[in-house]
């Protein structure tokens, strides 16, 4: 049994230790970004001052307008009803592009599938297509089980919005990160999920996506994400205030490096995203 000052002692350590963890600056935003976010924080030395918990695009859109951030990075863009709820009157909320990512449509790799339309992903995503055998050259049979990410994350507003999906159905498994989605479409040979290109493992891989059944099929790739020939390619945010509301003084120095490509860009590229050049 410990004595009581040992006992003592050691309490008063661990309330140290959850007083410290509890001051840190939590930075919500984009799940698809928390990699590059996290290696931004530790590299620029500031991983003890802040922490990205991500959340979702929302989530730390949200943040961002209740004043409770002033920092946020994001996989798509600030939705503009929200620009208009930010107070107090005179901030401004200011965009800039991180990086360049496609949404990659994600099968097991032995998945015969190599194309797919925009038509047919959303009759999967609105559950009219269930089964493998309406998918022309899948080569499986089965039901199809359709993964997405929550309503939270700005990859499912921007996979709603290209593709002009109005509802999905019932029979979508929603998952909350990008990693499920990666994991189980490499392990579960049924699946079908899609999530930012850094989803890629050994285990899956991304279709040649075209916007018409007759296709041109572009695969995603630095060249086509640039040039945008890539149905699925969007851009990636960081967010930050100003005007009569400023980021503080510890996000203001990440703000810095964050915004300095020669301290950014190779970032971005560990984590499987494209720089703009």
């Amino acid at each position: 049994m410990l004595s009581k000052n040992i006992y003592t002692v050691l309490c008063l350590l661990l309330s140290s230790q959850i007083s410290v963890a509890d001051t840190k600056i939590k930075i919500s935003g984009s799940d698809t970004l928390a990699g590059v976010m996290t290696e931004a924080i530790i590299n620029a030395g500031l991983n003890e001052q802040i922490v990205y918990v991500g959340g979702g695009s929302g989530v730390g859109e949200k943040a961002l307008v209740a004043g409770e951030i002033g920092i946020t990075a994001m996989s798509r863009e600030f939705k503009p009803e929200l620009v208009s709820q930010v107070g107090p009157e005179g901030v401004v909320i200011n965009p800039y592009i991180l990086g360049l990512d496609g949404l990659g449509i994600f099968v097991n790799q032995n998945n015969s599938l190599k194309n797919i339309d925009f038509s047919t992903l959303v009759k999967i995503y609105s559950c009219e297509i269930k089964t493998w055998e309406q998918v022309p050259g899948s080569g499986k049979t089965g039901a199809i089980l359709a993964l997405r990410r929550n309503d939270q994350s700005g990859t499912t507003d921007t996979f709603k919005h290209l593709l002009g999906v109005k509802k999905f159905g019932d029979c979508i498994q929603i998952l909350q990160e990008t990693q499920d989605i990666a994991e189980r479409t490499s392990k579960e040979e049924n699946t079908i999920g899609y999530a930012g290109l850094s989803a890629k493992l050994e285990g899956n891989k991304t279709l040649a996506i075209a916007t018409q059944a007759q296709g041109p099929f572009v695969n995603p790739s630095t060249t086509t994400i640039r040039n945008e020939s890539y149905p699925l390619s969007r851009k990636l945010y960081f967010y930050y205030v100003s005007g009569s509301r400023n980021p503080n003084p510890t996000e203001m120095q990440l703000l810095d490096l964050v915004t300095d490509r020669s301290f950014m860009d190779p970032i971005i590229q560990n984590h499987e995203f494209v720089t703009l050049d």
